[in-house]
């Protein structure tokens, strides 16, 4: 590749990096250049708009727990809690019990109780529709996955299968995980 007279220095310094291989991190691409990072995307980008180089993009989406999803991936979820309580009584049990017991959180209980289809409500009274306690879900599973993860892990654009990015949407509303994307 000849270097034009017409480049900076900084855009001479990472076209002679790209003598040596075809793509760099901008890490790498910044101490090859003998530059900092930031510097070196610019230039990158400088150069791209001349032509000379493709400047790729990439976008890491990183989900880390909040503190009630990591208390939640440790102890369980207010649903399941809940469900158990239910089948520790055998039977019917009133919304205050379940008050009683869960506290505030009683009312994410029953609600997720009821989507989940693990209990109904009659007359007042929360009844289990399953006589066991369920498999953990994909939404345990997920809350699990992270805590164990130290709590924080990236995923990739399309690398999860639609009903994972479903439950981890529905994890974000939640408020259990919160995502950051970062471009590099």
């Amino acid at each position: 590749m000849a270097v034009n007279s017409e480049l900076t220095s900084a855009e001479k310094k990472v076209l002679l990096a790209f003598q040596r291989e075809r793509e760099y991190a901008p890490a790498v691409l910044a101490e090859l250049a003998d530059t900092n990072e930031d510097a070196v995307v610019q230039t990158a980008f400088m150069l791209a708009k001349k032509g000379l180089c493709v400047v790729k993009e990439r976008r890491r989406t990183y989900y880390r727990l909040t503190p009630e999803g990591m208390e939640y991936a440790t102890d369980a979820l207010p649903e399941r809690k809940a469900l158990r309580l239910l089948l520790q009584h055998e039977g019917a049990t009133s919304v205050e019990y379940l008050r009683r017991a869960l506290g505030k959180r009683v009312n994410i209980a029953i609600n997720w109780l009821l989507r989940k289809n693990w209990a109904y409500i009659d007359n007042g009274r929360v009844i289990p529709a399953v006589n066991a306690e369920p498999p953990y879900g994909t939404d345990e599973e997920i809350l699990r996955a992270l805590a164990m993860a130290g709590g924080e892990t990236e995923l990739e654009p399309g690398s999860k299968p639609e009903p994972e990015r479903e439950v981890m949407t529905q994890l974000i509303s939640r408020r259990l995980v919160v995502s950051s994307t970062r471009v590099e």
